[in-house]
């Protein structure tokens, strides 16, 4: 596996897990390839390419079922269909893997939506970081991780983040359904799918309370008094400051 090299992968025929249900326009449009075992001709393992810009710098191997082995060429901190976002794009979905990246996109439609994937799961929480300029391009940005422990903590840990650059949502999958998005199109639930998009609730950090979920009643009482400013005109507007408040002054 080591002395395979991304211009010898590419060559491979496009392809990916057979029993996830994947079209090969998502294939192609992705650019997975794969290899098959020499005996049985099925395929055995999946490469997921990895961009630094236009170009592919390397290749996340997956020896199926879902054993990752060494890459071919590097990984870097590009998500997984990263080269295929567009700065016309409103909104994207950002996954926890390659195939619901596929999966997601593939089940919305024609929606001109960008989708792309952490490059190590839910582990990979840092990995998005360097990318604020392409989050800050977005209207509005969905997380789609699995409905499980660690999901739940990639999304608080992203949602924290994320939420602070633009509107994030976060797509509530049905464990009963499946457990991520490749789940609900081997199964044939892409109309699910959609659902649990347009249900998506805007991620909320916490201990941060949306000024429209204070009740009028709370805004009209009268503000106890701080401790005095030594500025008359602001002390008189603010009633001073208090404990437990956070004053910004601009």
């Amino acid at each position: 596996m080591s002395k395979l090299t991304v211009d010898q992968v590419k060559t491979y025929p496009v392809g990916t897990d057979p029993s996830r249900g994947l079209d090969k326009a998502i294939e192609e449009l992705y650019g997975v390839r794969h290899s098959v075992n020499g005996e049985t001709g099925e395929p055995e393992t999946i490469y997921y390419p990895y961009y630094d810009g236009k170009n592919v710098v390397g290749y996340k191997v997956r020896k199926l079922p879902k054993d990752f082995d060494a890459a071919v060429g590097k990984i870097g901190g590009e998500l997984f269909g990263q080269q295929l976002s567009s700065p016309t794009t409103s909104y994207c979905i950002l996954t926890e893997g390659e195939e619901d990246a596929m999966a997601a996109k593939q089940m919305i439609g024609g929606a001109k939506v960008d989708v792309f994937s952490l490059p190590n799961g839910a582990k990979g929480v840092k990995s998005i970081h360097k990318h604020y300029d392409l989050f800050d391009g977005y209207k509005r940005v969905y997380l789609c991780f699995d409905a499980d422990a660690d999901g739940a903590e990639c999304t608080q840990e992203h949602g924290d983040w994320l939420s602070t650059i633009t509107e994030t949502r976060w797509i509530d999958l049905d464990p009963a359904i499946g457990k991520d998005a490749s789940d609900y199109l081997a199964k044939g639930k892409a109309a699910e799918f959609r659902q649990a998009i347009k249900d998506a609730q805007v991620y909320e950090p916490e201990g941060v309370v949306n000024g429209t979920d204070i009740p009028i009643e709370d805004l009209r009482q009268p503000m106890p008094e701080g401790y005095v400013i030594p500025f008359p005109g602001l002390h008189e507007k603010l009633h001073g400051l208090r404990k437990g408040e956070i004053v910004t002054v601009c």
